[in-house]
């Protein structure tokens, strides 16, 4: 696809799940009749912090878990609102067994009768979906395969998928609450989860630094080969360890305004002097919207960097170019990526 004239955001830390419409998803469960809490929306919103808000998508997640019609619908709509908005490349990540009727979040509704049971039905149904946008809308999307912190019986399935060989795959990811102790069990599981996506030449993302210290960083890079960090904020309490991250070109995945709506570490929670000291170092960073149903998309995202963080037009354009060299695309869509955003980058963001 050609990237359209006078766009040029990229989002690659992006949860397609917590980047849904919560008005769509009201819409689908008042069709299916599955009654919600009359607060339903602003409930979605009340959390103090990681883990409370990991807790969410018990809330939202049996809307559309196991049913692919309202999963197309759903992921339709959402690579349509990241077009609308002025997105040209969007990685975005997906929990597929979240998907299924095998959920730990899936309630059996009457009168209904689920028809993605396997991570593999749920790949495929998203795939559709984003592809159908796809050649709707000018956007280039690819997909990040994500494994969650202690749900790891769900890992030896998702490993198979990334034998698949579809070009929408590029990389996978951990996400989840990176505070919570990782059994032998679970750090095999992921282990083999990461030397498989290896095998397969797919690109190594891992939350980690988000809200624990920079040990996690450290592990995820040596114990698991990352090359990309999903937020990674600890890094600011060890400069050395940025020196040596910055020579290894490690990408650290910023994302502005989840940083602040869920940051509780004190050691850290000042994220304007956080985000300025990131740019500072010169380090390889993008800006992110992290889970747009709570957080707002990218380009809130850039722009409360510009109005809150002060950073300027020249910095928010490294990230760009940053976002594209470090994106998990070929070599040739890279350039052309990088290209583009360097033609149609604009000074004023508003």
């Amino acid at each position: 696809m050609e990237f359209p004239e006078g766009k040029f955001l990229t989002d690659i830390h992006h949860h397609l799940s917590g980047s849904f419409c919560e008005v769509l998803l009201e819409k689908i469960a008042i069709r299916k009749g599955i009654k919600l809490d009359e607060n339903f929306k602003e409930k979605l919103m009340e959390y103090d912090s990681l883990p409370d808000f990991v807790d969410k998508w018990a809330d939202f997640s049996p809307i559309y878990a196991g049913d692919s019609n309202a999963v197309e619908e759903l992921v339709y709509d959402c690579v349509r609102r990241c077009a609308e908005i002025g997105v040209v490349y969007l990685e975005t990540r997906i929990c597929t067994f979240l998907y299924t009727s095998h959920s730990p979040y899936y309630i059996q509704y009457e009168n209904f009768k689920p028809d993605i049971n396997t991570q593999k039905e749920a790949l495929e149904v998203v795939k559709k979906a984003v592809r159908r946008a796809m050649k709707d809308f000018p956007i280039l999307v690819k997909i990040i395969l994500v494994a969650v912190r202690t749900m790891y019986k769900y890992n030896t399935e998702l490993t198979e998928l990334l034998s698949e060989g579809d070009d929408l795959i590029v990389g996978i990811d951990t996400a989840g609450d990176e505070s919570a102790p990782m059994s032998d069990e679970e750090f095999l599981s992921l282990k083999s989860f990461y030397q498989a996506a290896a095998k397969h030449n797919l690109g190594r993302t891992f939350h980690a630094g988000e809200t624990c210290g920079a040990e996690n960083i450290i592990k995820a890079i040596e114990e698991f080969g990352a090359q990309r960090i999903g937020h990674g904020y600890a890094l600011i309490n060890d400069e050395n360890l940025a020196k040596e991250l910055k020579q290894k070109d490690i990408h650290f995945e910023l994302c502005p305004v989840s940083s602040v709506m869920i940051q509780k570490n004190d050691s850290f929670k000042d994220m304007k002097t956080t985000f300025n000291w990131f740019f500072d170092q010169d380090l390889n960073v993008s800006l992110n919207s992290d889970d747009s149903m709570f957080f707002k998309c990218v380009d809130v995202s850039i722009n409360h960097c510009q109005s809150k963080f002060n950073i300027d037009d020249k910095k928010i354009l490294k990230a760009l170019l940053d976002s594209a060299r470090s994106s998990f695309l070929n070599d040739n869509d890279k350039k052309r990526l990088i290209d583009h955003i360097k033609k149609n980058f604009r000074l004023t963001m508003t």
